[in-house]
């Protein structure tokens, strides 16, 4: 699972939709997606200003998953979503965390595709 933002052109007039992170106006929704790739659910738009975790919580993929079973960025710290382990302040995590990253960025490459394709679409941005 992952967050996304939709480009919808300058919408000034609009409150809420301007993202500082890309600093573009847009709508952000949540993407999830099989181990192929295959795209399974789209969450319901958003503010683009919106973080990934509240459209997540506020979304109906919320109630449909299994926790569990989903993996997701570090945007859904402090949610129950699989996620890699951050790295601590000085700068070192241990052999086995690193192996767990490394097997996440693996499960995640499918939904990371989906999201660069589907930006592709310019038709979503007007």
């Amino acid at each position: 699972m992952d967050g996304v933002l939709i480009p919808t052109g300058d919408h000034r007039d609009q409150h809420g939709i301007y993202s500082g992170k890309h600093r573009r106006y847009g709508v952000r929704l949540q993407l999830t997606t099989d181990l192929r790739g295959n795209l399974l659910a789209c969450s319901e738009i958003f503010p683009g200003a919106t973080h990934d975790l509240t459209v997540f919580r506020n979304s109906s993929l919320h109630e449909t998953l299994n926790h569990a079973n989903t993996i997701g960025d570090l945007g859904y710290l402090g949610s129950t979503v699989t996620q890699p382990n951050k790295t601590p302040k000085n700068g070192k995590i241990d052999l086995a965390r690193e192996k767990t990253n490394t097997t996440i960025v693996f499960l995640r490459y499918p939904i990371e595709r989906v999201i660069a394709h589907l930006k592709n679409w310019n038709i979503l941005s007007s």
